[in-house]
């Protein structure tokens, strides 16, 4: 079963997103300069459901009907612009100064030794920010509560107090203890909270 803080797998990719995946694909200039992170994250993704996305049209390319005048044709199998997408794409490795880093960029590979993108930790800071927060509300000091979230969480005291500090304001982090304070299920806390105050004698 997994824990409070882990992340997810995320659900199958569906050619009804394709439109939005290719423009998380190719962000602009000016998204990579804002938000580096978090635009690397959502670029990398979108690539990888872009390419399982095309795996599956040329796996299923015998199925497609009406048959084409053409004839079946796997390489014509992905929408055309799938298809434009991963011939620009492969351009670029083809033709750039070091393929081998180029198709590495392109895929999000990291560098050996650099670990899980920070970006993509970004929906577990929120919750452990959200967690301390309504622990805070609730009448925790701000120590008691990062304590208790330490216990489940994935790292140690010092970062779930760091996190806290540091996204306690962010709008996602307001948004997610707003919805659990207009929606309560025990009491007026939610069913987490009651249980870490209820663990921790308060």
């Amino acid at each position: 079963m997994p824990g409070r803080y882990d992340k997810l797998a995320d659900p199958p990719p569906s050619f009804d997103e394709l439109y939005f995946l290719l423009i998380c694909a190719s962000p602009t200039q000016r998204q990579r300069m804002e938000d580096p992170d978090t635009t690397e994250t959502l670029r990398r993704k979108a690539v990888r459901n872009l390419l399982t996305l095309a795996r599956r049209a040329v796996a299923n390319a015998n199925e497609v009907e009406p048959r084409p005048p053409e004839g079946y044709s796997r390489d014509r199998a992905m929408p055309l612009e799938l298809r434009n997408f991963l011939e620009e794409a492969a351009l670029r490795i083809f033709l750039a100064d070091d393929p081998f880093a180029e198709l590495g960029r392109f895929l999000g590979q990291l560098p050996r030794g650099r670990g899980r993108p920070v970006a993509d930790n970004e929906r577990r800071d929120e919750l452990i920010a959200a967690d301390v927060a309504e622990l805070v509300h609730h009448g925790m000091t701000i120590d008691a509560a990062c304590t208790a979230v330490e216990k489940e969480a994935p790292v140690g005291f010092e970062r779930v107090r760091e996190i806290y500090l540091a996204r306690r304001h962010d709008l996602a982090v307001r948004a997610e203890l707003g919805l659990r304070l207009l929606f309560p299920a025990k009491g007026d806390k939610s069913a987490w909270a009651a249980a870490v105050m209820a663990r921790e004698g308060k």
